[in-house]
């Protein structure tokens, strides 16, 4: 059998259990089914559990027949011991989440991060503390989950020898989770509930606290207000005192130069941005087909969390099919994004950004192409305009953004 092979259908001889044990190894379980990426432990399923494809595939087993990894298919998820071992917990934490049914049990076991246990096997990746739980319950909004979280509902310490000795003699708890060796491996339950209208407020909240203070900004009707209309007008002002919070030093000067009398109003080609705080891209996507008639598509490269980008957008009513996102290493995303004429191009992040995203795009511009570049970036700007002997005209500066406008190079 090969990893994560999908497989046609067999009859299935006994009743699929709805207990999935993930990384089984030693601890094979009879009453579920057991999933390994290692074919040495027999599991039931030969799988990587962190894929991001793996809910709904489906696998030939020899005790089950075909079993479908499915949504919601299970009421009790173990996990002994295995967290510690997986490159990318957060995609294996996601995909726990989908194949539980609302209410169903995750159950974890993870060697504690000051004890021996934790770092005396060199395939563990990581230790666990009481606080290793919080993105996946208190704090989903930070991995993108939107539909559903984790609720804690029981957590213990298990002592080793020494902790035993501690508290004998009158430690407290909190002496002992400070104490190395003391504590030898965490156990905790985390149960599935869907996302209620309060927890998207809180996350939406804490991932953008400035809009608390403008509300009218998540009006759709104020958002697709005509041009030149008062609605526009309101929107651009309240668009701009947001900026100034979000990310001080910035307004949208720069996309008025670069979307108004420097293009005529017109983009004729794609808008790229990238290196800036997705914050910022947000509003500037927002305010740009508010200023400009954009017929081109809007390109995101982000480095930093996808659903971080995505969500932004999605509060200015910006993410649409016009909108791709590019995620990962600019060195990675950027030379193969379908992107042949770029009219408009944004780079934030200071000259280290600007220096690895130039050489990517900056021939993909024609002439009259507009580059807005932070002005922590100019001199990585300047420093690339004279290594290619591109005459420079002198750029426009307003609200933290250099407008430079693409000329031909010197004869």
């Amino acid at each position: 059998m090969e990893l994560g092979q999908l497989m046609t259908d067999t009859p299935s001889p006994v009743a699929t259990p709805t207990r999935l044990n993930i990384g089984s190894g030693r601890l094979w379980d009879e009453a579920s089914i057991n999933i390994d990426i290692s074919p040495a432990a027999g599991p039931d399923i030969l799988a990587d559990l962190s894929r991001r494809d793996l809910v709904g595939m489906r696998f030939a087993t020899h005790r089950f027949g075909t079993v479908e990894l499915a949504a919601g298919a299970f009421d009790h998820i173990t996990a002994s011991h295995v967290l510690e071992h997986v490159p990318d917990l957060v995609g294996l934490m996601t995909n726990c989440l989908a194949l539980l049914q609302d209410g169903g049990i995750m159950a974890i076991a993870v060697p504690y991060d000051l004890s021996y246990g934790a770092w005396q096997d060199p395939t563990h990746l990581r230790g666990f503390n009481e606080r290793s739980w919080l993105y996946y319950t208190e704090w989903f909004w930070q991995i993108g989950w939107t539909e559903a979280r984790f609720d804690l509902v029981d957590q213990q310490l298990v002592l080793s020898r020494l902790g035993q000795s501690l508290l004998k003699g009158g430690a407290t708890e909190d002496e002992l989770r400070a104490r190395p060796r003391a504590v030898d491996e965490v156990r905790v339950q985390l149960r599935k509930r869907p996302l209620t209208d309060a927890d998207r407020a809180a996350g939406d909240a804490a991932a953008h606290p400035h809009l608390e203070r403008f509300p009218e900004l998540a009006r759709p009707a104020l958002a697709r207000a005509p041009l030149g209309s008062a609605g526009d007008d309101r929107y651009l002002d309240l668009l701009a005192a947001w900026l100034g919070e979000a990310a001080p030093g910035h307004d949208l000067g720069g996309l008025r130069l670069a979307a108004g009398g420097a293009l005529d109003g017109t983009l004729a080609g794609d808008f790229v941005a990238a290196g800036t705080d997705a914050a910022i891209i947000g509003a500037m996507l927002a305010g740009l087909r508010r200023s400009a008639d954009t017929t081109g598509r809007s390109w995101i490269a982000t480095e930093g969390p996808e659903a971080d980008a995505r969500q932004c957008l999605e509060r200015f009513h910006a993410m649409d099919d016009r909108v791709s996102l590019l995620a990962g290493a600019y060195g990675d995303s950027l030379p193969l994004a379908p992107v042949h004429r770029i009219a408009l191009l944004a780079i934030g992040g200071g000259s280290e950004v600007a220096a690895r995203i130039l050489p990517f795009l900056f021939d993909r511009m024609p002439e009259g192409g507009i580059i807005l570049v932070e002005t922590a970036g100019r001199d990585a700007l300047d420093h690339f305009l004279g290594r290619r002997a591109i005459a420079a005209p002198a750029p426009a500066e307003s609200g933290g953004w250099i407008c430079w406008r693409k000329a031909r190079p010197i004869a």
